[in-house]
């Protein structure tokens, strides 16, 4: 006997639709490995950009420690750490070299209420890149996040 199953389901319940606002200008992409990424305008041959990726991870790894990961991953030699505590949302920025030019990364890990029952739950990562010293346009951008 075949049984159909659905997707998103109980056992799966995939992740969560998010909404999110960036200024005039930018571009929506679909990149490999992400759920969508925006693109700025050009600035001094630099693009800023915004990238949101979502997994289903456990209920009891820390969001803190999920974005000083994207961090250290990127080559991060310093991590600034906020004095806010990391729920529902962790921030994390670091300055790091890309292509010889200083930039700023900043990454918003934001954990959902949808535990499965195998424990996952669904974390959305954003990751903006700017020049360092350009204007600062992505806390608006991060700020604007938010899940249904």
């Amino acid at each position: 006997m075949t049984v159909t199953v659905p997707w998103p389901n109980e056992a799966s319940p995939g992740l969560r639709p998010f909404q999110i606002s960036v200024p005039g200008g930018w571009t929506a992409i679909e990149p490999p490995g992400a759920l969508i990424a925006f693109l700025g305008p050009e600035r001094a041959g630099f693009r800023p950009n915004v990238v949101v990726f979502g997994e289903r991870l456990p209920e009891d790894l820390p969001l803190g420690d999920v974005a000083e990961q994207v961090l250290l991953d990127l080559g991060a030699d310093s991590i600034l750490r906020p004095v806010a505590p990391d729920d529902p949302v962790a921030i994390r920025e670091a300055t790091v070299t890309v292509e010889g030019r200083g930039c700023r990364h900043l990454v918003l890990v934001a954990g959902q209420p949808d535990l499965s029952a195998g424990g996952l739950r669904t974390v959305h990562i954003l990751l903006g890149t700017q020049l360092a010293g350009a204007p600062d346009v992505l806390p608006d951008i991060f700020s604007s996040f938010s899940c249904e």
